[in-house]
């Protein structure tokens, strides 16, 4: 079965609209605000050191390593090190979309899309911690 983000309460449901429940995605916070135990809250200059290895999500970071896609001078090295939010709901490869963590003024349709790579990332990778946002910064 198939899910698609809805904007029904931001959650996520399936093409029946049953909720799935713990896989749900709220569009009015970033899933990076849940942290698990043994998790690690990354910086953004923290998680820049993570170059071709982790990229953040919604505020979650996520091991992209085993993926050749994010190696250093293939497509999706972009991403890495950054939390790609913006640039992933854009589907914008522009360094100034990925360095940009503000995601409250992108459109419902973009956000849908942000939604949806969530989910891929969740499925995909295993999720090794949080954004740690500054207190000033635009989400």
């Amino acid at each position: 079965m198939s899910t698609k983000a809805s904007n029904s309460g931001g959650k996520v449901s399936s093409n029946n609209d049953d909720n799935i429940g713990e896989n749900a995605v709220n569009n009015s916070r970033t899933d990076g605000d849940n942290i698990k135990k043994d998790e690690k809250k990354f910086t953004l200059e923290e998680l820049k050191k993570y170059k071709y290895k982790y990229v953040g999500v919604k505020g979650v970071v996520f091991d992209v390593s085993n993926n050749e896609m994010y190696n250093q001078g293939e497509t999706y090295s972009i991403f890495t090190g950054h939390d790609a939010s913006r640039a992933l709901a854009k589907m914008s490869l522009e360094i100034g979309d990925v360095a940009n963590t503000t995601i409250s003024d992108l459109s419902l349709s973009e956000m849908d899309v942000l939604d949806d790579w969530y989910i891929k990332f969740e499925g995909k990778y295993k999720r090794v911690g949080v954004v740690d946002f500054p207190k000033d910064a635009k989400r």
